[in-house]
């Protein structure tokens, strides 16, 4: 996946959008990516993906 461009509110992206910009973040940072569905992000080349599970945060 490649995006160009810059993107200044990505909730107004279509979803494939914002997981194209979410991938390139990491991969362009040398960074893991860590996620709840990682079937959205199937793939992208040399991208270091771990799934974890969403848990409710304990209340306070």
């Amino acid at each position: 996946m490649i995006v160009l461009g810059r993107v200044s509110d990505p909730a107004q992206l279509p979803d494939d959008c914002a997981i194209s910009a979410i991938a390139t973040t990491a991969l362009a940072n040398d960074l893991p990516l860590f996620t709840c569905d990682p079937s959205d992000f199937a793939g992208v080349d040399g991208l270091e993906l771990h799934a974890v599970s969403a848990e409710p945060l304990p209340s306070t």
